[in-house]
């Protein structure tokens, strides 16, 4: 650990307030009370998190929710405009207010890109955020978007990838709360894909993924690695096209075993030391391992079906489309599988469906039904925050052939899925130009902290840090 790394004595102050403000008690929601009701097609799906603590209620079908939406008091930004720089450097208290869900789009105010480690408040929204890095020209930087989350267990350690350059692999980061981070190794990762690289759920030093046909577990302190498991008969071995989370506990694993044009999906018990193999014509993610019945949800062509342990069928799950499952969470008694949804009875950003009770009809947490217009395309998902809290982390990269700017376009939004509630965060004014611009977001496992990726409209890929409000 390097005794250099100190932070400045108001990025101290603004970490330890943040820390007592997170550990006040709140007080409780109101218990959330979805409805159903057709509605259009969407295309796009945004957000990132804010925690919740109440139960959701989906058995019951009720009216929705307005969404609670950041907003800036004119009078307060006219205060600060008058102020000089280094007042304006300073963290400010969040401006929120509650406006009806149909509200105008809120425009992307000229922003200058803040210098790393200066507190700077969004001009559209009061929210705070600080950029964290500082790439050379033409260089990126962005969060793995590993799930849960590109923070270790305890949030002591940020995974990053970095492109563009020279030195092209994975970094990993100390992070400080008080909005700082510090390179502490490159890693030599030979990882099925850039993404498929996992943090511990339960150990924050270990990250876990797939060489050749091997699932690995690497120290990230002692630098050791060892196997725990090589699946032999498959040429190849990994999760699919996009991350598939392990269980809570470490133990049950999603994965494919590709053979030519031939693809097994399996299901791997650690604790066991079993592996379930199922051939599947063109399936395009390994088994997203589920808590109920400790099951697997499959992602066919056509179709989402819940399989049990041995992955026989248990039923097709309605309302979920293939390659969209964005998480799965759970809420009280319940487990929801989260994720966009273009073509069915519900459609919206964020629909979820409960995997406990078949009956209960899915909800529409961001979408036409819960009062959003028709959502802007290019949305980039970070994955779940809280297990008992469960949230959810989007960007949207928006825009219209027309130029003209709606609702959601080009912004970082929180989803709290246990009071299904919405804050509309920052504008990430990421020029989603190519891939490594893109707006790639995460959340932190308490839910705290949120990091997209932005060139600032052009340029240099920076990751940036948003407290959560």
């Amino acid at each position: 650990m390097n005794e250099e790394f100190s932070p400045s004595l108001d990025a101290q102050l603004h970490g330890a307030a943040g820390d007592l403000a997170y550990h006040l008690p709140d007080v409780p929601p109101g218990e959330f009370k979805p409805s159903r009701r057709r509605s259009v097609t969407v295309a796009g799906f945004v957000a990132a998190v804010m925690v919740g603590s109440a139960a959701w209620g989906l058995s019951r079908q009720v009216q929705p929710q307005p969404v609670e939406v950041a907003t800036v008091d004119e009078s307060v930004v006219e205060e600060r405009a008058g102020q000089p720089e280094e007042a304006n450097a300073r963290p400010a208290p969040q401006v929120l207010s509650n406006v009806n869900l149909g509200a105008e789009p809120v425009r992307r105010n000229e922003m200058d890109n803040p210098d790393v480690g200066r507190f700077v408040i969004d001009p559209a929204f009061g929210s705070t955020l600080v950029r964290l890095t500082d790439v050379g020209a033409n260089e990126a930087l962005v969060p793995v978007a590993t799930t849960p989350s590109a923070w270790n267990v305890d949030e002591t350690y940020l995974l990053l990838y970095r492109t563009g350059g020279d030195d092209i692999g994975h970094e990993l980061y100390r992070f400080d709360p008080s909005g700082a981070v510090e390179l502490e190794s490159k890693l030599d990762l030979n990882a099925a894909d850039i993404e498929q690289v996992y943090w511990s759920r339960v150990d924050p030093d270990v990250l876990y993924y797939v060489d050749g046909v091997a699932l690995v577990s690497y120290d990230v302190v002692s630098g050791e690695s060892s196997t725990l498991m090589s699946f032999e008969g498959c040429e190849q071995v990994d999760s699919g096209v996009a991350p598939v989370p392990q269980s809570a506990d470490d133990n049950r694993w999603g994965l494919r075993c590709l053979n030519g044009d031939a693809t097994e999906l399996m299901a791997y018990n650690r604790q066991t030391g079993t592996v379930q193999r199922q051939t599947v014509d063109g399936a395009s993610q390994g088994p997203y391992p589920i808590e109920t019945d400790d099951g697997y949800l499959i992602e066919r062509v056509d179709r989402v079906d819940l399989v049990d342990a041995e992955l026989n069928l248990v039923r097709t799950v309605p309302n979920l489309e293939p390659e969209n499952v964005a998480a799965v969470v759970r809420v009280g008694e319940a487990e929801l599988a989260v994720g966009p949804v273009y073509d069915s009875e519900v459609v919206g950003n964020a629909v979820a469906v409960s995997l406990t009770e078949p009956e209960v009809e899915a909800v529409a947490v961001v979408g036409p039904d819960a009062g959003y217009p028709y959502p802007p395309a290019g949305t980039h998902r970070g994955e779940t925050g809280q297990v008992s809290q469960p949230s959810l982390a989007l960007a949207i990269a928006g825009g219209t052939a027309e130029g003209v700017e709606t609702l959601l376009d080009g912004e970082v939004v929180a989803v709290d899925m246990a009071t299904s509630t919405a804050v509309r965060l920052a504008h990430h004014r990421s020029s989603s130009s190519s891939a490594f611009s893109n707006p790639t977001i995460s959340m932190s496992p308490s839910g705290r902290f949120i990091v997209f990726a932005s060139d600032w409209g052009g340029g240099a890929t920076n990751v940036y840090l948003l407290y959560r409000p």
